[in-house]
Formats: structure tokens, C-alpha cells, sequence
């Protein structure tokens, strides 16, 4: 990526899987849009190499089924012919744009296989990892969400208030 660097220091990075590394890091500052040109303006933390490129699988059957039977056919060809194979991720946010760039008034959908879709500013994420769980049927959904607004305080409560399965 081009960008205007800022700053150059060293930060220590909690990587997947719960190491920490310490890593030289680039600061830029720059505007992140949506499909609907809304935007921020956000500092993001840049390296040669953040993290080991990622493996990404296809999206198994039952969960390409409710995708299709529940997002707007633009978001779902998105996450359906979106990226496959190797993935290198080139960015950091940090956590304080937890709150912008997510949705949090919306659920965070765990799909029969799994995965979870998460309503972001940019659209729904696809992520986690692909299991196959006889266990739940191929109609659960299971449906979590983390967020409480205080409107009293005018806080945000992240916390987990518990999941629960929804048959479709």
C-alpha cells in the first residue's frame, strides 16, 4: 500500500494465536470509505509483514445457503466471490475504532459451520473457522451480541451478554 508515512516505531503485536512479537511498525493517517462513500478518517499501523499470510477456504454449503437467503444479493455475490486462498493482511486498526467500524446495535450471526457474520460499516464480514458440528442441524443459528449503550452515561458496555440458537 502507498501511503504517507507519519511515523516509524517498534509495537508489540498479540498475534492469532496469542504470541507476542515485537514488531517495527509504520503510522499513517488516512480516510477508509464504504460502498456508500461514508468514511473515517483513521490511523492505521503498517509492517512488512504483520502476520503470516492467512489460508482462506470456501464458504461451506449451509452457510452460502443462508447468506444468500439473508443479505442483499450485492453483500452476498461480495462474501460469496470475495477473496479465497492466501490473504496477507497489510493494516492494523487500532481498538478505539471498534465502535465506528462495527455495527454494534446489529447481532453477530455464528452460521451452522461456524463462521460469523459481523455487520461492519463496510459491509458483513465473513470470518473464523469452518467446523463440521453434527451436533447443532443445518437450520440453527445461533445469534450473538455484545453491545449495551448507557444513554444515561453516553458509554458503550462491550460485554458479553450470552449466545443463543435460533432455528430458521
Amino acid at each position: 500500500m502507498n501511503f504517507d508515512i507519519q511515523s516509524e516505531s517498534t509495537i508489540v503485536v498479540n498475534t492469532f494465536g496469542g504470541r507476542a512479537e515485537k514488531r517495527k511498525s509504520k503510522r499513517v493517517i488516512t480516510r477508509l470509505y464504504n460502498t456508500e462513500e461514508d468514511s473515517i478518517e483513521a490511523e492505521l499501523l503498517t509492517s512488512d509483514q504483520l502476520t503470516p499470510p492467512l489460508q482462506v477456504g470456501p464458504i461451506p454449503h449451509q452457510g452460502e445457503i443462508f447468506i444468500r437467503e439473508h443479505l442483499l444479493n450485492d453483500e452476498a455475490q461480495r462474501i460469496l466471490h470475495g477473496l479465497s486462498g492466501t490473504v496477507v493482511p497489510e493494516t492494523l486498526l487500532r481498538m478505539d475504532y471498534f465502535s465506528t467500524i462495527m455495527k454494534l446495535h446489529k447481532p453477530v450471526i455464528q452460521l451452522p459451520s461456524g463462521l460469523f457474520l459481523t455487520p461492519t460499516m463496510f459491509g458483513p464480514i465473513l470470518s473464523g473457522v469452518a467446523h463440521d458440528d453434527h451436533e447443532q442441524s443445518d437450520n440453527d443459528i445461533g445469534m450473538q451480541t455484545c453491545t449495551a449503550f448507557n444513554l444515561s452515561q453516553n458509554e458503550m458496555d462491550i460485554s458479553e451478554f450470552g449466545d443463543s440458537t435460533q432455528s430458521v
